[in-house]
């Protein structure tokens, strides 16, 4: 057993700047701008790794992985009255560096005819314990991108109640949101040149990009409920959908992993009621007693619940 120690550290200066301005009595713009950091998980920043049978491959965290800073702005104009309920349309945009993202890619030795960009390991970076994997092998890790993503997406929210509908339409409320979000940034694309004839052969690990959406970031998300309201009861049947995203990123984009579009339902009703009751205290003897006959009101909510979650095939 080899024993590492790493410290990783990191300092941040986060500026926000929120405005808002009102356009009449039922209206407002708001500005914001703000950072934001997301640091690695601890499985992500542990400096363990695992080399299998017969040299390989490897599992590897990094130590080195720096948090990522995003860079936030955010406009949304609000729109209120009371029979309209809200109503908010907004857009975003925001720029993120250094986001974590987990990858594979093929070690190789460090020497003449063989040139590894900077930031990759090699064979030699797992060979402490005497045992290093073997030379092509891949290797399965966490990278911090060093290309700048951009993520911009716009945003709706209806959130409204028909009071003004007569009975029993006047408990009747609705809630819809919706965002559609692009994202696109660049990650590496590692390319093996081969030059020469045996046994004077070199190869070459060329640092080559591609394009494609940020990690773990749908295209759609979309929530629907509908509900009602009458004195003690209240019911909500809610509707939820994620489109697919990238779930991990491999060598080239042969490799690259996609989640199912994603889909959940919820039904939820509750009935509060009030009661009565009678403080109670049982002898030795085995019989009741009553003492200290009181009728305060108590608020019971029974509720009832069901969801059903699933993904595309």
């Amino acid at each position: 057993v080899q024993e590492v120690t790493v410290h990783p550290g990191s300092k941040f200066w986060l500026p926000m700047v929120q405005a808002k301005y009102d356009i009449a009595d039922w209206a407002d713009l708001r500005y914001s701008y703000t950072q934001t950091l997301s640091r690695p998980d601890y499985s992500e920043l542990s400096p363990h790794y695992n080399i299998g049978y017969g040299g390989g491959p490897v599992w590897s965290g990094n130590p080195n992985l720096r948090p990522a800073h995003a860079y936030n702005h955010d406009l949304e104009l609000t729109i209120h009255s009371n029979a309209l309920g809200l109503l908010s349309i907004g857009g975003f945009y925001k720029e993120i560096k250094d986001f974590t993202y987990p990858t594979s890619y093929h070690l190789y030795n460090p020497g003449p005819g063989v040139v590894i960009p900077p930031g990759l390991d090699s064979v030699a970076t797992f060979a402490g314990l005497g045992s290093p994997p073997t030379p092509g092998t891949t290797l399965y890790t966490y990278v911090n991108n060093r290309y700048i993503a951009y993520v911009k997406g716009i945003e709706t929210d209806l959130q409204t109640r028909f009071w003004y509908l007569p009975f029993p339409l006047n408990g009747l409320l609705i809630g819809v949101n919706y965002t559609h979000i692009w994202s696109q940034t660049q990650y590496p694309l590692e390319n093996l040149v081969t030059s020469g004839r045996p046994p004077n052969q070199t190869h070459t690990l060329i640092d080559s990009t591609r394009s494609g959406r940020l990690l773990y970031q749908p295209n759609d998300i979309m929530n629907v409920y509908f509900g009602y309201d009458f004195k003690g009861f209240s019911a909500r049947v809610s509707f939820v959908f994620q489109g697919n995203s990238v779930s991990y990123i491999g060598n080239f984009p042969e490799q690259d992993g996609f989640s199912k579009n994603y889909y959940r339902e919820h039904i939820r009703a509750d009935k509060y009621r009030w009661f009565h009751f009678r403080a109670v205290l049982r002898s030795h003897g085995g019989s009741w007693n009553q003492i200290n006959p009181v009728t305060p009101c108590l608020k019971e909510v029974l509720s009832y619940e069901f969801h059903n979650n699933y993904k595309e095939r």
